[in-house]
């Protein structure tokens, strides 16, 4: 997007490579591919010093970080790629000492509360300080939509795996996971909320809702984020580790 392309063009000695969709407004360091995350990548062991992989939610599937039983075979096609796999196949990718950074929003929503304790909020499972919310009858019902498709990914809960997995994994050290919060009072942060919610129409329309029933719901989630959610927060947990000098 135009808005990220002076961030780049800041670091002219740096070449950043985009496995996503393309952008209209590319700088000129950054080169933008499509990539099915089914497959290995084509880029030889080592090639980069930094892999970011964020907003993976309903992109992979959950695993268990079962590492022993984990081979190249299983890396088929035919097979909806997992998180842990994706972990070996960014660990190859990445040269001794580069830096893994991960980011995923959480799919809930939280309100301050100093008081909540902590021993029923581990600070894997949500902001410290934070007590999460019964999510909006909305929310449930674009997570029931998605599951229902065919060849659904599962919600991969992130703060609750992915550092789990990458210990489990043995080739990354020095990870640190961190929260942060973002107000829904905040404009940039509904403009967000708003446009994942824009992001699921096609879903809803091609499950049979009519275009007068899904304008009346994004209208209902419109006022309900701007006049009922006022003071609630979301979510979203960074990780970061140094890749090690194990092989995968």
């Amino acid at each position: 997007r135009q808005r990220f392309k002076p961030s780049f063009a800041s670091y002219p000695k740096l070449t950043h490579l985009t496995v996503s969709l393309a952008t209209r407004y590319p700088a000129d360091n950054v080169q933008y591919e499509i990539h099915d995350f089914n497959l290995p990548m084509r880029w030889e062991a080592g090639r980069f010093d930094l892999v970011h992989a964020r907003q993976l939610l309903l992109c992979v599937c959950h695993c268990l970080p079962a590492y022993s039983s984990l081979s190249d075979s299983d890396l088929a096609p035919q097979q909806p790629i997992d998180y842990c796999h994706l972990v070996l196949e960014l660990a190859r990718v990445l040269r001794p000492n580069g830096l893994f950074l991960a980011g995923e929003w959480m799919p809930k929503l939280y309100e301050d509360d100093p008081d909540y304790p902590s021993s029923r909020r581990p600070s894997v499972f949500g902001p410290p300080n934070h007590r999460p919310l019964p999510p909006p009858a909305w929310i449930l019902e674009t997570y029931e939509l998605i599951l229902s498709l065919p060849n659904a990914r599962s919600l991969f809960y992130a703060s609750t795996s992915i550092l789990e997995i990458l210990r489990s994994s043995g080739l990354f050290e020095d990870i640190v996971t961190n929260w942060h919060v973002a107000p829904l009072d905040d404009e940039r942060v509904r403009d967000f909320v708003f446009d994942a919610v824009d992001a699921t129409r096609v879903l809803f329309l091609e499950s049979g809702m009519s275009e007068t029933q899904l304008e009346n719901r994004v209208r209902g989630i419109r006022r309900e984020v701007v006049e009922d959610l006022k003071g609630v927060k979301l979510a979203f947990l960074s990780v970061h580790a140094r890749r090690n000098t194990v092989r995968p």
